[in-house]
């Protein structure tokens, strides 16, 4: 983190405790700091509250989907030993994808073409600026 205080933030809107007020916190240091403001993070479910406020004040939310066993084998690829891990946060994306997308409404991006192979990076961004275009 260059921020220190965004980290900081950041750190504390995760604890435990899950405050309100420091989720807003960092909310708003984020509308006042950045221009344009990108959080890649698959939040878990239990996070729902920070996501929803996160699109109330002025984040689109953005649902990256992809075929889950590709994405099991990379996420294992990365972060060694973690198939359990992957698997149970998996379990609870497939339990609540009906509240997730009710609640949320993401705009939905696959990250693989038809033929399974990786979109380019390019490719990815020019969906992106169409979404956040029309919105």
């Amino acid at each position: 983190w260059q921020d220190k205080k965004l980290q900081s933030l950041w750190d504390n809107a995760f604890e435990a405790k899950r405050e309100y007020n420091a989720v807003e916190k960092l909310v708003c240091y984020l509308h006042e700091t950045y221009e344009n403001v990108v959080l890649d993070w698959g939040f878990s479910v239990d996070q729902m509250r920070i996501v929803e406020l996160l699109k109330r004040q002025w984040c689109e939310i953005i649902w990256f989907s992809c075929n889950t066993a590709v994405a099991r084998k990379r996420f294992i690829r990365k972060n060694k030993n973690s198939a359990t891990y992957f698997d149970t946060k998996l379990k609870t994306i497939e339990q609540n994808t009906e509240k997730i997308i009710k609640d949320l409404n993401p705009k939905v991006i696959g990250v693989l073409k038809e033929d399974k192979t990786d979109k380019t990076n390019e490719e990815i961004y020019s969906e992106l600026d169409s979404i956040l275009d029309a919105s």
